[in-house]
This record gives structure tokens, sequence and C-alpha cells, in this order.
């Protein structure tokens, strides 16, 4: 092989390396997008099942307060977002989850529609991770506290009503 030839094949090596360099760049954003994307919503999904619950205890105060049916209804629907919450979480932790019923709960829960596929991603693909696992344990630890909590409402509703 002449000089110039190894010239060449050295620059064709560093224009390789800087393609691949490029190319692993390009696929560590993407993918840091998309993770950064799904905790986003996450966030906000959490900040609408915060919400839920917080006006689903105001509801059934005003509801013991007055009597007045309106207010639990207003805490039937508030429940509807933890519920759908808590449909998608309990579908994500199956082995093989019905990512329709998971989407379903998701929209019950508030979420945007165009974040709910970023965040089915998440919990499939990063799962394991301890801050996920951790997230999805105070979760569901919420959920059975709002359990509770729905019993008492429904103990309070039927007390109600039988005067």
């Amino acid at each position: 092989m002449s000089k110039k030839e190894k010239g060449k094949a050295k620059v064709y090596y560093v224009i390789a390396i800087f393609i691949l360099f490029g190319v692993c760049l390009v696929s560590v954003s993407f993918f840091g997008n998309k993770f950064l994307s799904a905790n986003r919503a996450y966030i906000s999904g959490e900040s609408e099942w915060a919400k839920a619950q917080k006006d689903a205890t105001i509801s059934i105060l005003q509801y013991v307060k007055t009597e007045d049916e309106r207010f639990y209804d207003s805490y039937m629907r508030s429940l509807q977002v933890i519920n759908g919450d808590r449909m998608s979480r309990l579908e994500l932790a199956k082995e093989d989850p019905d990512l329709r019923r998971v989407k379903r709960g998701f929209i019950m829960g508030n979420n945007h529609p165009d974040d709910i596929d970023s965040m089915i991603w998440l919990v499939r693909n990063f799962g394991f991770l301890d801050r996920i696992q951790e997230a999805l344990a105070t979760w569901e630890e919420a959920d059975l506290i709002i359990i509770e909590f729905t019993k008492l409402a429904e103990e309070i509703h039927n007390s109600i009503e039988k005067g």
C-alpha cells in the first residue's frame, strides 16, 4: 500500500470515527430527551392525582357539613382520576399488561394523551431502577390510603342517606 493510500485510509478512519460519535451523540440525546419527557409526564400526572385527592377530601368534608349530594358527586368525580391512575399502575405491574387498559386509566387520570406512551415506555423499560421503584411503591402506599378513605366516605354516605 502506498503512502498516499495509507493517508486516505487514515482519513476514512477518522471520518468513520466522527460519524460513529455523531450517531452515538444523536442516540444519547434522543433517549435522554425521551426519558426526561416521560419523567415530566409522570410529574404532571402526580400533580393531577394530588389535585384530585385534595378535591376529593374537600368535597367529602363539604358533604358531611351540608349533606348536599352535589358534594358527594364531586367527590366521586375526583375519585375517578385517582382510580384511573391506580388501574394503570396495577396493569403496568403485570408481566404482560393490557396497554389499552393502561391508556384508558391514564386518560381517566387526566394525563395528556400525548404523554401516555412515554409514561408506559418509562415504567416498562426502566421500572427496575431504584428511583422508579421507590416512586411506584409510594404510589401504591398512597392508593392503599385512598382505598381506606373511600371506605370511610362510603360509610359516611350510607349514614347520611339513612338519616
